[in-house]
This record gives structure tokens, sequence and C-alpha cells, in this order.
């Protein structure tokens, strides 16, 4: 499940009050990348799990968050990106 889609999914769908905690519908153990990782592998790892914003770790805190369009306004990566979100849009198949 797209870590973004939490909160729609698991709070408004579900007609959850508004005073609903966010420990309820937040990711527990979300995907995510390391200061090491190529911009490349970052794309390649988004398009692996479906997601569109990668939250990025160092020491187990979050420094940043990477998104598609962080990757598709560097020229170089620009078709990485696009294959990336070419892959979260399309429907995950059941396993």
């Amino acid at each position: 499940m797209q870590q973004t889609a939490d909160l729609v999914i698991k709070a408004l769908a579900s007609q959850l009050p508004s005073d609903t905690s966010v420990s309820k519908v937040m990711t527990t153990d979300p995907v995510r990348g390391t200061v090491h990782m190529t911009a490349e592998e970052a794309a390649d790892l988004m398009a692996d799990v479906q997601i569109r914003r990668l939250p990025i770790v160092e020491d187990g805190k979050l420094i940043g968050i990477v998104s598609l369009g962080d990757l598709a306004v560097t020229d170089k990566l620009d078709d990485e990106a696009g294959e990336a979100l070419e892959e979260i849009s399309n429907p995950a198949e059941s396993m």
C-alpha cells in the first residue's frame, strides 16, 4: 500500500472521525531510502514498491523526502522517473 495513501484509504474512506489519532492510520514501517543510494536506485525502488515519495533516513532519522518530481527535473534521470511513474500508475499485480 502506498504510504501517502494511508490518510485517504485508512481514514477518509473508512469515515473515521477527524479526531482519530495519526497512529491509527499511519504506515508503521515505511519503505525508505538512504543518502548513499543513487537517484536511479531511488527511482527503481519507488517503481518497485509503487510509491511517489521516498523518505530518506540517516541514523534512523528522517532527513528528507525524494519525490518523482524531484527526479524528473534532472534531464539525466527523466527517463527513470517516467518509467517509475508508469510502473506506479499501473495497478499492482496480485500475489
